[in-house]
């Protein structure tokens, strides 16, 4: 599936920064029944805030292609192997520190930026420092 962002949704003429809510009626019953549970299950986030062009190349390379690309794609060695494992490595290895067992329970921002974690106690962050 291409994910470039600059080019998924353009056949419809969605632009990039455009969501699901703001190019489709996110109402009746063909949202509530399919076009709903659908999007949930494919983007993992509530689609009226999605993106509009990430959800038009699902659309197309499933439901418009037809019957045979209605199945499911598991990982069967899990996502850990795919995505966790991966991440973690990326991130140690250029200098960075993962906590495990803390509840983030805010993230306070210096304009747009997050100047500090509060899992309790108050983390601050340097200028270079990022949250993912």
């Amino acid at each position: 599936m291409s994910t470039d962002p600059q080019t998924v949704g353009a056949p419809l003429g969605i632009t990039p920064s455009q969501t699901i809510g703001e190019v489709l009626d996110c109402n009746g019953a063909l949202y509530d029944k399919l076009l709903q549970p659908f999007l949930v299950a494919a983007l993992n986030t509530e689609p009226k805030e999605s993106s509009a062009s990430l959800a038009a190349a699902v659309m197309r390379e499933t439901l418009l292609a037809g019957g045979r690309n209605y199945h499911p794609l598991i990982a069967h060695d899990g996502l850990s192997t795919a995505f966790v494992e991966p991440g973690l490595k990326y991130i140690e290895a250029h200098g960075g520190s993962v906590s495990f067992g803390q509840r983030v329970r805010a993230l306070n921002f210096d304009g747009n930026r997050v100047a500090s974690i509060d899992v309790g106690e108050t983390i601050p962050l340097a200028e270079g420092d990022s949250v993912i």
